[in-house]
């Protein structure tokens, strides 16, 4: 049982960090380029929606400006990340004794 309970949190653990990786690395490249409306998608290969609008029509580029125009801002992003990382780090050894 102590070996599936290690391949569970093990997991999990590598996910969080591929996914933390991969938000800073997101945030790294926000910054850089001092652009809000910069946006990687896995889908297009990485590449930036302000160099693809281009080749999209009228309604496409529409859609993906309405979607994000009430981006939450990288301030209140990472303070998030902060306020849910310090109420789990005490709670979560209550829960797995």
């Amino acid at each position: 049982i102590f070996i599936s309970i290690a391949l569970i949190l093990g997991d999990g653990l590598f996910n969080f960090v591929t996914v933390m990786i991969s938000t800073a690395n997101s945030f790294h490249k926000q910054l850089k380029n001092k652009d809000p409306g910069l946006v990687t998608t896995a889908s297009n290969g990485g590449a930036s929606s302000s160099s693809s609008n281009r080749n999209m029509n009228f309604e496409d580029r529409r859609r993906i400006e309405f979607f994000m125009k009430d981006g939450i801002p990288l301030p209140y992003a990472i303070a998030g990340y902060v306020a849910i990382m310090a109420i789990a780090t005490p709670i979560l050894p209550r829960i797995f004794p």
